[in-house]
């Protein structure tokens, strides 16, 4: 009988580690950890690069935003651009733009250092809470040794997970909300609310640049969110202290792109209408455009960048329907429209006819982009690299991961915001 007892309890044992095997597997093969070691390892073993450089003027031929004050320039006026490209051993021409020297940098010690401290306390509290769970559901787990069994297979699952939520934690620049409530009112030029692009941990974040072409006007606040979609600005009182920041230049809304990879994820036969879903969003644009102007603050709206560097895909055709509907919103509330879409599409229309788009620029690819996002927090603040180089390893155009983008997009985000 005792020998029967111990044969079972060793089957649930086998079990239980067995319904592991799959979630360790999968988080191995995508987990960052082997990207920071490779580079690292190429770090200490420099492998010799060749960097050609030539110079080529050009205008993207960027629309002027047509409701509002938002001017776009810069490209049409004829600022000379440069471009360079890198060949490793790996094979292939890596083609990426030269933007502002601060994005050819890797990220300081302090934003390192800022984000380990947040993926430790993600990851403990992740591992903490789901081995208390599961200690309390499976009441024959042996201590101490059952607990290891339990809680490191944990950490190794949610560990992609809680890199991308420490980047969401990270403080935000040039200034976050909490720290312009302590300033005076008359010192807050700007607020820009969205998602990663306007928080900028997983981007290139373009409100620095923006700040620094003008260091007098006051500071743009950043109230950016990682995977925000545009229902979540609706929530709490998030709105109502925008409006009390009384920004001289008003809040700037850039949302929608988590808004079209969610649509675009669920089965074509299970979606709702497009037009019903587009209706959706503009209702959401709607609600939050009246209770910004209820409070007297002025808004302009910003077209979501392409999702992708394919205009004629399904992400970029819903793209630009969505950067009507936006159009549409702000043209019937009279507010600015920043043509930030139109603008992205015609960087790569004006590239591929130059014959200078990257080479491997290419379609969203759900599959691909969580791949190599899951990668993007530790190459970018565990093995340090720079914006530069991780665009110039994935060959695009503008964005590193199909999804956030690289340093050109600072440059170009900032001409369309630009007054």
């Amino acid at each position: 009988h005792c020998g029967l007892i111990q044969g079972q309890q060793m089957l649930c044992r086998r079990q239980r580690l067995s319904r592991w095997r799959p979630g360790v597997l999968l988080c191995i093969c995508c987990d960052g950890f082997a990207s920071s070691l490779l580079e690292l390892s190429r770090q200490a073993h420099p492998v010799p690069v060749f960097v050609s450089v030539s110079f080529h003027g050009g205008g993207t031929g960027v629309p002027h935003a047509r409701y509002g004050s938002i001017l776009t320039h810069g490209h049409a006026m004829g600022h000379t651009r440069s471009s360079f490209s890198v060949c490793s051993r790996t094979g292939g021409w890596l083609h990426a733009r030269l933007a502002a020297s601060q994005f050819a940098l890797p990220a300081s010690p302090q934003r390192s250092s800022e984000w380990w401290r947040n993926f430790f306390v993600a990851l403990c509290a992740a591992v903490c809470l789901w081995t208390a769970l599961d200690c309390l559901l499976d009441p024959n787990i042996e201590y101490p040794w059952g607990l290891p069994r339990i809680a490191i297979p944990t950490a190794l699952l949610v560990a992609p997970g809680a890199a991308v939520q420490a980047c969401a934690w990270m403080s935000k620049l040039p200034c976050g909300l909490e720290d312009s409530q302590s300033k005076p009112v008359d010192e807050v030029c700007a607020v820009f609310l969205g998602d990663s692009l306007t928080q900028g941990s997983l981007s290139v974040n373009f409100l620095q640049t923006l700040a620094q072409r003008h260091p007098a006007k006051g500071s743009l606040v950043n109230c950016g969110m990682n995977m925000r979609p545009a229902p979540d600005l609706l929530q709490g009182t998030l709105l109502e202290d925008v409006a009390a920041l009384r920004p001289t230049h008003g809040a700037i809304i850039l949302i929608g792109t988590n808004d079209l990879i969610r649509y675009t994820l669920v089965p074509a036969m299970l979606r709702q209408p497009v037009v019903d879903w587009l209706k959706s969003y503009a209702r959401n644009l709607k609600d939050i455009l009246g209770r910004l102007e209820r409070r007297g603050i002025k808004v302009t709206l910003a077209s979501a960048p392409i999702l992708g560097e394919d205009p004629t895909s399904e992400e970029g055709s819903l793209g630009r329907k969505m950067a009507e509907t936006v159009q549409q919103v702000a043209k019937s509330h009279s507010c600015g429209y920043a043509p930030l879409y139109e603008a992205t599409v015609a960087h790569i229309q004006t590239a591929s006819g130059k014959g200078s788009l990257a080479p491997r620029s290419r379609p969203y690819n759900a599959p691909e982009s969580l791949a190599l996002l899951c990668a993007l927090p530790w190459r970018m603040y565990a093995a340090r690299q720079s914006l530069e180089e991780l665009q110039a390893e994935q060959g695009l155009e503008l964005t590193i991961d199909l999804v956030h983008y690289g340093p050109p997009f600072a440059e170009l985000a900032a001409d369309v915001f630009e007054e």
